[in-house]
């Protein structure tokens, strides 16, 4: 079990909503400063900003294929099922099907903003987060994501029907420094829902820790898994939204 302590609020600076193309360790506050080497070097210079990733995706009983093309900072295209359903977000709007479903805003706010790219961009950004607490024991976990550094802050959301506001925790492994898990509320239905966004199983590719197996909860349910078996790194092209 967790239990969140506050142990401090943050603030935001004059820098909100710039843009941000690379983070450098020394870009953001100490605290802040290991979550960004843990990554390896992707987010801090060229060569490695587009990350190509075909897996498999899991919805109930259901698989269908996956791919998806994610570009820091913001662009993501995302293709998956038998009929090759196409979703894209060039950092500000999503395009795609005339009706954009569920499942296509879950997996665009998967990897859109449900990393540690986004959240230490927020940062440079100059929107400091809340500290909640350093080295939380998670009962019933042992190794990754056993003890978790946590923090709150709110994101801009833009890749729905509609932009929003959305407080959400960062949950940080102690160990590794790598993020574990996204926890915020969804308010698409008639009551709010808790939402969890797992990453685990992280692998070295190229100059890049990235987690290959992706679930979300909602309520508690695991309603969307990802496991990625493919994974390419390059350098960021001028090609609009892929």
């Amino acid at each position: 079990m967790v239990v969140f302590v506050s142990v401090g609020w943050g603030q935001q600076g004059n820098a909100v909503g710039r843009q941000v193309d690379y983070i450098a360790p020394g870009s953001v506050q100490g605290v802040f400063q290991r979550h960004v080497r843990s990554l390896g070097d992707r987010i801090s210079k060229p060569g490695h900003e587009r990350i190509g990733l075909v897996g498999e995706l899991t919805r109930g009983t259901q698989k269908d294929s996956f791919s998806a093309v994610v570009e820091f900072p913001g662009k993501v295209r995302i293709q998956y099922g038998s009929a090759n359903r196409v979703v894209k977000f060039d950092g500000s709007k999503t395009t795609g099907p005339n009706n954009v479903d569920d499942v296509d805003e879950a997996l665009l706010e998967s990897f859109a903003y449900d990393s540690a790219e986004t959240f230490l961009q927020t940062v440079v950004q100059g929107v400091v987060p809340r500290i909640l607490g350093y080295g939380f024991a998670v009962e019933g976990v042992k190794g990754f994501g056993s003890s978790l550094d946590i923090y709150e802050t709110v994101q801009t959301i833009k890749s729905g029907k509609q932009e929003m506001k959305i407080v959400k925790r960062f949950g940080f492994d102690s160990g590794t420094g790598l993020l574990h898990w996204i926890i915020y509320p969804s308010f698409k239905g008639s009551a709010p829902v808790n939402v969890m966004t797992e990453l685990s199983q992280y692998e070295a590719v190229d100059s890049y820790m990235l987690p290959k197996r992706i679930v979300r909860r909602e309520g508690g349910v695991v309603v969307m898994e990802i496991n990625l078996t493919v994974v390419q790194t390059g350098p960021k092209q001028n090609d609009g939204i892929f």
